[in-house]
């Protein structure tokens, strides 16, 4: 069920960024998004032998409880009515949702309509060019973007396909990263510029400090590092309904630094592992869980000189060192940002 709602949850949202959110009115925009939610929905339906009733039943008791949105409702409510509509379903019992997936889904998607709904930016990425697709373009979210093209090598970021702005002062989030649908080898970027910028002048250094850290989740959560699981088949550690694999870079960092506190570190506060041992991780944040870790940690082995690896958090660090493509990229991103100043 985690997987289907997911499913369903990025899909809305990718689609969501590429048009107009300023209305709550229905628009041929937005049927545009029900229908491909539709058939989002029946090819799950169909493919992954979820029944729809069992979808209906879910997506009526999210859209009553969970969506703030006017926009968001008016959307899910035609989709549930197209999927009754398409297999008859007139009646049928109500059921609870289980409370895990209550927690780890519904909590999360809420802020990330928040945040949706502030995108004022949408482009697509043309090798080291920026498109305009949709809204108004800024010298600013250039200079984001120039920072980003001179700071990493062009191999390194071929993936991330999409480039997304909102301006949002009183966030917390500087940036993040989302695989597509259409392709979970492809990324989009998205930043909040009003935290790149301070008195409307660019914070170097927290720019290049995110984009590196971003940069980094794109590698250590890409389709080449982990696969779908199914149930008990997975034997390395698992992110939600993803199998990392044996070698990959988050499932040998995990094994070697997190193995004791991975199962904790799904529910555990972030302030419980950084205050019992502040030398094991390089930032507060980094203590978060095991991919904030590792992503926090590659960030300081390419901006930070080799440490001697007398703590936990600078032998993490070390742990880069052991991979000759991780070097070189490190090297590559001290050179971008050479060419920054």
């Amino acid at each position: 069920m985690k997987k289907l709602i997911k499913i369903l949850f990025i899909l809305i949202i990718n689609l969501l960024l590429l048009t107009n959110t300023f209305s709550y009115d229905l628009t041929q925009k937005d049927d545009k998004i029900i229908n491909r939610v539709d058939d989002k929905l029946i090819q799950v339906i169909d493919s992954w032998k979820y029944t729809a009733e069992k979808i209906v039943r879910i997506l009526k008791k999210y859209n009553s409880k969970k969506v703030k949105s006017e926009r968001i409702k008016a959307i899910l409510e035609v989709v549930i009515d197209d999927i009754e509509y398409e297999y008859y379903l007139w009646e049928y019992e109500e059921i609870e949702l289980e409370q895990d997936f209550i927690s780890t889904t519904f909590s999360w998607d809420e802020n990330y309509w928040e945040d949706e709904q502030e995108y004022e930016t949408v482009y697509s990425i043309k090798w080291n060019n920026i498109l305009l697709e949709e809204w108004k373009d800024s010298k600013q979210n250039q200079k984001i973007f120039e920072i980003f093209t001179t700071l990493i090598p062009e191999y390194s970021r071929k993936k991330i396909i999409n480039f997304m702005v909102y301006d949002k002062p009183d966030g917390d989030t500087f940036a993040f990263v989302n695989q597509t649908q259409e392709d979970q080898s492809e990324w989009n970027l998205v930043v909040n510029k009003a935290l790149f910028y301070k008195d409307w002048e660019l914070d170097l250094q927290e720019s290049i400090h995110t984009l590196v850290h971003e940069l980094y989740h794109t590698i250590s959560l890409s389709a080449t590092q982990m696969n779908h699981w199914d149930y008990d088949t997975c034997e390395n550690y698992e992110l939600s309904e993803w199998c990392l694999n044996k070698k990959s870079y988050l499932n040998l960092f995990i094994k070697k630094y997190w193995k004791e506190n991975f199962k904790e570190s799904q529910d555990n506060e972030p302030d419980d592992f950084y205050l019992e041992d502040e030398t094991a991780y390089v930032t507060e944040y980094a203590a978060t869980n095991p991919w904030e870790d590792i992503a926090e940690t590659f960030t300081y082995f390419v901006l930070q000189p080799k440490p001697k690896g007398n703590t936990t958090a600078e032998k993490k660090i070390l742990f880069f060192y052991d991979f000759k493509e991780m070097v070189k990229l490190r090297n590559e991103i001290r050179k971008g940002i050479k060419g920054l100043k």
